[in-house]
This record gives C-alpha cells, sequence and structure tokens, in this order.
C-alpha cells in the first residue's frame, strides 16, 4: 500500500485526486477484506495530512468516499461503520478543512441507519 500511495503523491496536482479515487475504489472493492481497514487509515492519512496533496483533492478524495460508502460498497454493516469511524478518527484533527465531508460521514441516520 506505502508504494500505491506513493505513486498517487508523486502524480501531478491535477491528476491526484483521479489517482487517489482510483486506489480508493480498489481498496474497498478488495476481497481481502482484512487489509481494507488499515489500508483505508493509510490511504485517508495520506490525503489529509500530505501537504502535497492539497485542500481541494482531499475534500474530492473524501467526497468520493463518502458517495462510495453510501452506495454500499462495503456491505457488511460492522465493517462499514468501523470504516467510517476510523475515517472520522484520522479526520478529526483536521475538521476544520473538511467540515463538510465530516458531515456527511458522522451523520446518525447515515452511518447506524442500515436496511436488513
Amino acid at each position: 500500500m506505502d508504494a500505491k500511495i506513493a505513486h498517487c503523491l508523486s502524480q501531478g496536482q491535477k491528476d491526484k485526486a483521479s489517482a487517489f479515487t482510483s486506489l480508493l475504489s480498489e481498496v474497498l472493492s478488495s476481497p481481502d477484506h482484512d487489509t481494507i481497514s488499515p489500508n483505508l487509515k493509510a490511504l485517508v492519512d495520506a490525503v489529509v495530512n500530505q501537504e502535497s496533496v492539497g485542500l481541494v483533492v482531499g475534500r474530492q478524495v473524501l467526497s468520493e468516499l463518502v458517495k462510495l460508502l453510501g452506495e454500499k460498497i462495503v456491505q457488511d454493516h460492522d465493517r462499514h461503520k468501523s470504516l467510517v469511524e476510523e475515517t472520522l478518527e484520522v479526520v478529526q484533527p483536521r475538521i476544520v478543512s473538511y467540515d463538510e465531508q465530516v458531515c456527511l460521514l458522522s451523520s446518525p441516520l447515515w452511518v447506524y441507519a442500515w436496511p436488513m
């Protein structure tokens, strides 16, 4: 995962968003469920905390994450909830920069209302 994130970081500014969103889709659709959580946490950490990524790209990638999770790309409710909570934990120190995405991720209806 570190090599893939480094590759995304090495892209030009206009290509970073698409590189990270592509990697995001890859991470969330991984058949190896044990790697989803740590890989997503590493990706979100890079997007939020690397100065070279930039706020606009970070918001685009987090918005894509909100969209994908909203589409129930992760079918297991407990895993879905865990991914949302872990993402919020990483983004929390930069909440002012990503307030819209954090609001969407932390909405109680969105996180916990799961059709059974």
